[in-house]
């Protein structure tokens, strides 16, 4: 009897595992990953609890890199890391269009720009998070492409070196 009561308890611990690891992902799906970075806006940089969470490796060093440049100059980040000015706002978001594919996806964030003017002198730009799906399903930032098309990793490894 014992016996039996120690394999079904090893049988539902088995089959329980992947639920307790998808509960340690903050986000299962690339959309409302991307919505989450997008969220924080240029302030994303900073958070560096949530990059650690949520951020792939290679892009926590570069950035690691340019947090402690940027305590005495302006270094390799000298613009909006999603619209890629100095000037003007990013306004709510119009939509997100997610694109996969096998462990990895792309998600186009639609958006107004403009300078505090007007509705009628905004305009529709697009800004691209990029994410890769670790084993666990838990989805980890790759690279942020602003809406010239400039990719985040690219510039810091422009600057840093990769």
């Amino acid at each position: 009897m014992i016996r039996i009561h120690h394999r079904l308890i090893g049988l539902i611990v088995f089959f329980s595992l992947p639920s307790v690891v998808q509960a340690a992902c903050q986000y299962m799906n690339a959309l409302e990953f991307a919505k989450a970075a997008w969220q924080q806006g240029d302030a994303l940089l900073d958070n560096v609890k949530w990059l650690n969470s949520n951020a792939s490796k290679p892009l926590n060093q570069l950035l690691a890199k340019e947090r402690q440049c940027a305590k005495s100059e302006v270094c390799a980040i000298d613009a909006s890391i999603w619209t890629g000015g100095q000037d003007g706002e990013a306004y709510s978001p119009i939509s997100y269009q997610q694109t996969n594919k096998v462990g990895s996806a792309a998600v186009k964030i639609r958006y107004r720009f403009g300078f505090g003017v007007a509705d009628a002198q905004k305009t529709n730009r697009t800004s691209i998070v990029h994410a890769v799906q670790q084993a666990s399903g838990c989805w980890q930032l790759t690279d942020i492409v602003d809406r010239d098309g400039n990719s985040l990793v690219r510039r810091l490894e422009g600057y840093y070196g990769k």
